[in-house]
């Protein structure tokens, strides 16, 4: 898995003090799996749909489709199935190993397979189909009726053992050196990969010297899950590294337990300044407040970056004052966030930084 970095240029900067906290998205994979378990739900609820008959006001009972036969799971994923007359598609699905012949539960639905080989012979890989976390099922298949065709409900399922194995992907992360506290901070931010295979043991990132490969951190994330993505170590100020990382796995069910190692950043010289990885993100409530700015006028003020709400962007204005006691610069901002808010910017004496922000007005001290 290749990972692009990107080292920002380190101009004039303002660094608001903060740690980073994780953020969790909700991936389109799983709004696509609720919505084909929609179908599967819709279907097990009118198994037992009644048709009008010919004769008018009477109606009988929907004349389920027969159900597939030689319904076959292989070891590599692939699928293979004999179709039958009148099904207008295909949903194959995944069950705890130990369901019931009669219960409809399951965990994961495919997609519609057509029915365009009649009552032929259907093949494919249910990764093209399916998405599903590595482990231990029973597959089934059913055929299903067209919509509108009232005379016909689903079949019953033809079911076989399934377990699903693969490889775990390599690590994606970003980076944060902070040279306040010479610490460098890293967010997993590939977590949503693990969750169609599984969640990494921990992932071990190796920060190598480049002058003294003596000199060589490790930094290890225990118990990936999607709210566990951060994690930092220690490093030397004034050094240069190159960081790398891989996953190691204890799942029954991944085929490599260590993952092909993936290069976080190259020869990254760690100085005052700080450096963070175009994907590195602090997040603070419903904002992502900006953790760099370049070219910043200290004298005059101005922006100082945008930052990320819920409901868009918002500009972060400077207008300088009176420096405070033990400040080299002081200024007012104004955030339009929901309603206008103000509050303090300090850039103390010491290099550090801080702010006080309300949705209101803060009076300058």
């Amino acid at each position: 898995m290749k990972q692009a970095k990107k080292l920002l240029p380190l101009a004039a900067l303002i660094c608001l003090l903060c740690t980073s906290c994780a953020t969790t998205a909700v991936s389109n994979a799983q709004r696509y799996l609720d919505s084909s378990g929609a179908i599967l739900d819709t279907l097990f609820a009118s198994t037992t749909a009644a048709a009008p008959s010919s004769s008018g006001g009477e109606t009988v009972a929907a004349e389920p489709l027969g159900t597939p036969t030689d319904f076959v799971m292989n070891e590599d994923g692939t699928y293979s199935f004999t179709g039958v007359e009148g099904a207008d598609y295909y949903l194959l699905y995944f069950c705890a190993p130990d369901t019931a012949e009669d219960d409809n539960s399951f965990l994961y639905s495919s997609v519609p397979i057509p029915a365009d080989s009649g009552a032929g012979t259907y093949t494919g890989s249910y990764l093209d189909v399916l998405n599903a976390a590595y482990g231990e099922y029973l597959a089934r298949v059913v055929a299903c009726p067209a919509i509108g065709d009232d005379s016909h409900s689903m079949s019953a399922p033809a079911a076989t053992p399934f377990t699903a194995v693969g490889e775990q992907s390599a690590p994606t992360l970003e980076y944060f050196w902070d040279p306040f506290s010479d610490t460098m901070s890293f967010q997993l931010s590939n977590a949503g990969a693990y969750t169609y295979e599984a969640y990494p043991a921990k992932v071990e990132v190796t920060c190598t010297n480049v002058s003294d490969p003596a000199d060589t951190v490790t930094a290890v994330l225990e118990g990936v899950t999607p709210d566990n993505i951060n994690f930092s170590t220690p490093l030397t100020k004034g050094q240069t590294y190159t960081i790398t990382a891989h996953a190691v796995s204890d799942s029954a069910y991944v085929t490599n337990t260590t993952s092909d190692e993936t290069v976080v950043v190259e020869n990254a010289a760690l100085g005052e300044l700080n450096m963070l990885s175009s994907g590195y993100s602090y997040s603070h409530g419903s904002i992502n407040f900006p953790l760099l700015t370049e070219n910043f006028d200290l004298v005059n003020g101005g922006s100082a970056g945008t930052m990320m709400g819920f409901a868009g962007s918002y500009t972060y204005n400077c207008t300088p004052t009176t420096p405070s006691a033990g400040s080299a610069y002081t200024y007012i901002i104004d955030i339009y966030f929901v309603d206008q808010g103000e509050g303090m910017l300090e850039l103390r004496e010491d290099g550090t930084a801080t702010l006080n922000f309300n949705n209101g007005t803060v009076a300058p001290d």
